[in-house]
C-alpha cells in the first residue's frame, strides 16, 4: 500500500490533519472526476446507465477482495445510516424483543 499515493489523492491532505467525523469527509480526486463523468453524462439522458452498473460491479468485486467478503455479501447503499436501516427494517421483531446497538454508533 502506497500511502503517499492515497495522500494525493486527497488534496485536504497538503494543508490540514483531516479527522474524519462520519458525517462528512473530503472526497478523493479519483470520486471527483467519476462524479463530473456521470453528471456529464446524466445531461445526455440515462444512456450510460449499463456502464454505472457494470462499475458498480467492479467496486462490489473491490471491495469483496479488499475484506475477505463473496460479492454476494457486499452492497452499495448511500450511507451508513441507511444500510442500517436497510437491515433492521429486513428483521422481524416480536414483542418484547431487545434490540442491542452500539453506543457509539452514528446515526
Amino acid at each position: 500500500m502506497d500511502i503517499d499515493k492515497i495522500r494525493k489523492e486527497f488534496p485536504v491532505t497538503e494543508k490540514y490533519a483531516y479527522f474524519d467525523h462520519v458525517a462528512v469527509g473530503p472526497l478523493p480526486r479519483k470520486t471527483v472526476e467519476s462524479v463530473c463523468r456521470v453528471t456529464e453524462e446524466k445531461c445526455e439522458g440515462d444512456l450510460h446507465w449499463g456502464s454505472w452498473e457494470e462499475t458498480a460491479e467492479v467496486v462490489r468485486k473491490s471491495i469483496a477482495n479488499l475484506i475477505g467478503a463473496s460479492v454476494e455479501e457486499i452492497a452499495l447503499t448511500h450511507s451508513t445510516s441507511e444500510g442500517i436501516a436497510i437491515v433492521a427494517n429486513g428483521l422481524t421483531y416480536e414483542k418484547g424483543s431487545n434490540i442491542v446497538t452500539c453506543d457509539m454508533e452514528f446515526m
